[in-house]
């Protein structure tokens, strides 16, 4: 045998297929919390929806006679500054320009007594029963007026020949009426 070195290697062959690969490492230790400052105020939102209107005015029956929450009421003269009301009634021009409805159930002299001008306007089907001229919860998508026969009631039927139509709303369900009085129109 000789010692010849060769001069030239041979081609290489074909790369082996690739190993699994090893374990993970250990996670390294958490970075220190950033001490940013707060944002600035966003801008403000949109404006809701307008609540309902409320009055506080007393009730000035003379008769010794209650309206009962729901009752539709007429101004009537106004003392030391607080405005008072009495039931209104749709058989004269004075009597059905009403402004709203009683939010409680008052006695003659009671002052504070919030009247609602409008919006939505919940009572329960009993307490409807006693402001409507049918005794009844309200008829939803019916409109409701002054009554021309029961000072304070409301009904959904329009006033006749002879009285005035003052409509007070538009009843969403059976407890709920959409208040927005109107000014009377004469039949």
């Amino acid at each position: 045998m000789s010692d010849t070195k060769l001069s030239s290697e041979g081609p290489r062959g074909p790369r082996g297929h690739r190993g699994p690969a090893g374990p993970a490492g250990a996670d390294g230790p958490t970075g220190p919390t950033g001490a940013g400052s707060t944002g600035a105020t966003g801008p403000a939102g949109a404006t809701g929806p307008a609540g309902s209107d409320v009055v506080l005015a007393t009730n000035n029956l003379t008769d010794g006679s209650a309206l009962p929450a729901g009752a539709a009421v007429v101004a009537d003269v106004e003392v030391a500054g607080t405005p008072t009301f009495v039931g209104a009634l749709a058989n004269t021009l004075a009597g059905s320009q009403a402004y709203g409805l009683a939010q409680i159930a008052s006695v003659p002299g009671q002052a504070g007594v919030p009247i609602q001008t409008s919006g939505p306007f919940t009572l329960t089907a009993e307490q409807w029963a006693l402001v409507t001229d049918d005794a009844s919860a309200l008829q939803p998508g019916a409109a409701y007026y002054v009554s021309p026969t029961t000072p304070g009631n409301i009904t959904n039927m329009q006033p006749g020949e002879g009285l005035f139509e003052a409509r007070m709303g538009i009843a969403y369900s059976t407890t709920t009426l959409i208040v927005g009085s109107q000014n009377p129109v004469p039949h």
